[in-house]
């Protein structure tokens, strides 16, 4: 049987592309993704949710000159604990020190 037997309105069509049996994806054309947020992470942005100890920990020695190493070293590497030990150096409300840490001035 011949590809005009097949489709027997056309005479002389293209023959319709066979597929491999392997499924492709809608948009297949676009590079993949790699996962995860695309986010930015800068400080001022929604990603500084992610804000590691580090980073929070220059911004705090810049924005709270009263903290000392000492400070540093009692919140053991922990945001949750550095929080406390700020809340309690300064007097403020945790959710100030967050707002001033993940978008300093």
């Amino acid at each position: 049987m011949s590809q005009d037997d097949n489709n027997p309105t056309s005479g002389h069509t293209q023959p319709t592309p066979q597929t491999s049996g392997r499924a492709q994806p809608a948009g297949s054309h676009e590079p993949p993704s790699l996962g995860g947020s695309a986010k930015a992470k800068s400080p001022g942005s929604a990603g500084a949710a992610h804000l590691t100890f580090d980073q929070a920990k220059l911004v705090a020695k810049k924005t709270w000159s009263q903290l000392n190493d000492a400070d540093f070293a009692q919140a053991e590497g922990s945001l949750d604990k550095l929080y406390g030990v700020i809340q309690a150096k300064v007097g403020t409300t945790r959710d100030a020190i967050k707002m001033k840490l993940e978008k300093p001035v």
